[in-house]
């Protein structure tokens, strides 16, 4: 029996948070400032708890060619695990270049461990990683800060 009211009171939780956030993305989309990037940005960001990836990855993708620094950050991920669209190292590494060069402190560290790995998109090069996880770090990534420590220790 209490499994059976837990079942029906998350049910009724989820429905009623999907339905906060269908009302706040249909808000959203009928304001006048819809081509806005982080407006755009925050309506992927709610289709993403929605779990409405496709949608959510429209969204975001609108507002990381208009310059929003965390959809950008958000692209990079996408593209390196492969989560909803296929795995492709050279535009997960320009989305993450985009993002760090916007200075999205994520988006430098994400970039550092490209440069810091090697991959088919990126020539291995620690110079370059360092300088990426330093300035992670000064934007207050501790990741960031911990690579450049570590890359520190080992010589680079």
């Amino acid at each position: 029996m209490k499994n059976l009211i837990l079942c029906v009171f998350l049910i009724f939780t989820l429905t009623s948070c999907a339905t906060k956030n269908q009302k706040e993305i249909l808000k959203l989309q009928s304001t006048e400032n819809i081509e806005d990037k982080d407006i755009q940005y925050k309506i992927g960001s709610l289709y993403f708890a929605d779990s409405r990836y496709k949608e959510a990855f429209d969204w975001i993708i609108k507002a990381g060619n208009q310059g929003n620094s965390e959809a950008q950050k958000e692209l990079c991920i996408q593209y390196r695990i492969g989560w909803f669209v296929k795995s492709d190292n050279q535009k997960a590494f320009e989305w993450c270049e985009k993002s760090a060069n916007l200075g999205n402190s994520s988006g430098q560290f994400l970039l550092g461990t490209f440069y810091q790995r090697g991959n088919s998109a990126v020539k291995q090069d620690y110079k370059k990683a360092k300088e990426w996880f330093d300035k992670a770090c000064d934007g207050g990534n501790q990741d960031g800060c911990d690579n450049y420590k570590i890359l520190n220790e080992q010589g680079f």
